[in-house]
């Protein structure tokens, strides 16, 4: 099945390099389609995705969801997960995500998470 690209349905790529607080993505409505992520920490990041345009308080607002990346192998190679949907995610508000040290916790990474978010 070929899918036809239009400036209408594209992703706009959001460069995340080593986010570990809260960025904004977007400060519309949206879709969140996707992120091409590494880890380096010798633990899991978690990134928190918010649908808000409101302030964001790590540990305190809960993320709408959470994408999970586990441990490196080691802190030279790191470890990378790549996933893209065809429709994203609905986001109401605006989009703002975080990489934290727990699923809905306040810690942010030790080194983030770095790599490209989609996003439109």
């Amino acid at each position: 099945v070929v899918r036809e690209v239009s400036a209408s349905n594209a992703w706009t790529p959001y460069f995340a390099n080593a986010i570990k607080t809260t960025v904004i993505l977007s400060a519309v409505a949206g879709k969140f389609g996707g992120a091409s992520l590494v880890n380096i920490d010798s633990a899991p990041v978690y990134l928190q995705v918010f649908d808000t345009t409101g302030a964001v308080t790590l540990g305190t607002t809960v993320p709408n969801f959470v994408i999970p990346y586990p441990s490196n192998a080691t802190a030279a190679n790191g470890i990378a997960d790549r996933w893209e949907m065809a429709s994203g995610i609905n986001i109401v508000n605006g989009i703002k995500c975080a990489a934290t040290t727990t699923p809905s916790g306040a810690s942010t990474s030790t080194n983030g998470l770095s790599g490209t978010i989609l996003y439109r």
